[in-house]
């Protein structure tokens, strides 16, 4: 009996499969295309417009099949949302691997371009070689690294204050460095150049000796020495031989000016001092009161015939210089080639001033007439004096008469080069003040 319920169960449970299996065939395999998520029935909805949902299936599936009708929509918003995120990403994937690699590659900035460098102006134009002289530059393109020369001695202390102007300090020298020197400025890779910029000077003007009638150069060569030994340079010292010691002032004043102008050139100073003798007074105080006077500093004269001489009344026959001094304090009318009366003006009126361009009265030169009381050549004596009111007046101060010393020895004497050293350098050190 029991082998007989087990047979039955068997063969029920055979029939049951043989029948699954019938279904499997006829029915075939579920399509590859179909979409397991719901998306046919999607797809029915928005072919057909409705769709009967199986009466099996409440309002709450019904709803829910709608949300799953949904979804694909909302899936594909998700998905383009997800691509745009993707590519903002990507962007700034690459924005940031393009930064990273620009930081590598991106070369460093060229430096700013510097404006074109001019050197116009240096002040002053000269200074003493024995002490530090600061100096002011004007020119163009003037900057932070400017580096300043003059000749081969660099400048300290460069201070840029603006574009177009600059100082800087010129170191002390030894005396082999003085005179004009050209002055450069460079800037990176630019240089300016100012030619005799600026000069390296003794701590003295140089001086200039005039000699008298009939005199040359060489009369001075005593008092030359002497100044040498003082240590003034050899071509701080010069006297003139005029090629007429007899000839007119008034053209030997023209060959004072060239001779102080090639001075002045070679030294790089700006004034000199003048030394003069006798007649030589005459031609060097023409020179002054005619234009010169802005380049001469210190004045003085050795028995200067300012207001004539009266012995040349000897030798007023040969030559225009005697004429010239004679007669002295002469009036206008007697005033051969006007010399006397350019100078003095009437001898008895106060209408010319004597001494111009005086450092008293607001020029620069400084006036000063050395006189000796043995003196027989100049006559009267008292017309070697300057800044008279009346004939033979020495009373103003600039007059300093010396005692028992002749005419010629007072370019030799030892007193009177004491004197004439300490009215030139009186000063002490000028150059640059």
């Amino acid at each position: 009996m029991q082998s007989r319920y087990f047979l039955w169960s068997y063969c029920g449970v055979v029939a049951l499969l043989f029948l699954a299996g019938a279904a499997c065939a006829e029915n075939g395999p579920p399509d590859d295309g179909a979409d397991l998520d719901g998306e046919s029935a999607t797809a029915d909805l928005e072919s057909d417009g409705t769709a009967e949902s199986p009466e099996a299936n409440s309002d709450g599936d019904l709803d829910e099949s709608v949300e799953q009708a949904e979804s694909p929509e909302q899936e594909d918003v998700s998905d383009e949302e997800d691509a745009i995120e993707g590519d903002d990403n990507t962007e700034t994937s690459d924005t940031g691997d393009a930064d990273f690699i620009g930081e590598e590659s991106e070369p460093e900035l060229d430096a700013p371009e510097l404006a074109a460098l001019a050197l116009n102006a240096v002040e002053p134009r000269a200074g003493p070689c024995s002490r530090a002289t600061l100096i002011t530059l004007h020119g163009e393109g003037f900057a932070d690294g400017l580096d300043v020369h003059v000749g081969d001695v660099g400048a300290g202390a460069v201070t840029v204050l603006s574009a177009d102007q600059a100082t800087a300090i010129m170191p002390s020298q030894p005396l082999d460095k003085r005179g004009p020197a050209t002055v450069r400025v460079s800037l990176g890779d630019q240089s300016a150049d100012l030619e005799r910029g600026f000069a390296c000077l003794y701590d003295q003007e140089p001086i200039v000796f005039v000699h008298g009638y009939s005199g040359h150069g060489g009369d001075f060569n005593t008092i030359i020495g002497r100044f040498k030994s003082l240590g003034y340079p050899d071509d701080y010292l010069a006297a003139i031989t005029y090629s007429n010691s007899t000839g007119s002032n008034v053209v030997n004043k023209e060959e004072l000016d060239s001779f102080v102008a090639s001075l002045l050139e070679r030294t790089g100073a700006e004034r000199v001092d003048i030394v003069a003798h006798s007649m030589g007074a005459v031609s060097s105080r023409l020179w002054i009161a005619l234009g010169g006077g802005e380049k001469v500093r210190d004045y003085v004269s050795l028995a200067g015939a300012h207001h004539g001489n009266n012995l040349a009344v000897v030798t007023v026959w040969l030559d225009e210089a005697s004429k010239e001094l004679y007669p002295a304090y002469a009036e206008q009318a007697d005033s051969h080639n006007n010399v006397q009366f350019i100078l003095n003006g009437d001898p008895d009126v106060l209408d010319i001033d004597e001494t111009p361009y005086g450092a008293g009265e607001g020029g620069g030169v400084y006036w000063n007439a050395i006189y000796s009381d043995a003196d027989i050549i100049i006559s009267p004596t008292t017309a070697n004096c300057l800044n008279q009111r009346f004939r033979d007046d020495c009373s103003d101060p600039i007059n300093i008469q010396v005692h028992g010393v002749g005419h010629v020895e007072l370019v030799q004497d030892e007193g009177v080069f004491q004197l004439v050293k300490d009215l030139l350098m009186r000063h002490g050190i000028r150059i640059g003040d």
